[in-house]
């Protein structure tokens, strides 16, 4: 399903609700993780939400009433958005590794033995990172 700007939506993308939803924790502005998808709508867990909602509520809204992305966050979003942000980004980003590496393995550019090790030394450095 394609967010409001055409952008291809995923399982575990961060977006941002532009539209209500019927939910009034759905307001305009309120940040949360694509889980699932419907026949016509988007299955979303809402994180964050303006007016001080900060408990988690999972909704259905359409494709259309969202944006990729956590928009309007300033320079520090608060507790419940960082946290969202620090669980889904390295999904994402482990999901994207996965994807180039199948890609390269399909296109006989690496072999999946290959493939392995690359996924392998990108999870070590990616876990080594996030150590404090």
């Amino acid at each position: 399903m394609l967010d409001r700007y055409g952008w291809q939506l995923g399982i575990g993308d961060p977006v941002t609700v532009h539209a209500p939803c019927g939910n009034p924790r759905c307001v305009h502005g309120a940040h949360g993780t694509v889980v699932d998808f419907g026949s016509e709508h988007l299955i979303v867990r809402l994180a964050t939400a303006p007016l001080g909602h900060a408990d988690e509520t999972t909704v259905s809204i359409r494709p259309q009433h969202v944006e990729y992305g956590y928009a309007g966050l300033g320079p520090d979003p608060g507790p419940p958005a960082r946290e969202g942000v620090s669980v889904t980004m390295p999904g994402l980003a482990d999901a994207c590794v996965q994807e180039a590496v199948a890609a390269g393995i399909a296109d006989s550019v690496i072999t999946a033995e290959q493939g392995a090790k690359l996924v392998a030394a990108w999870r070590n450095r990616a876990a080594d990172e996030s150590r404090p």
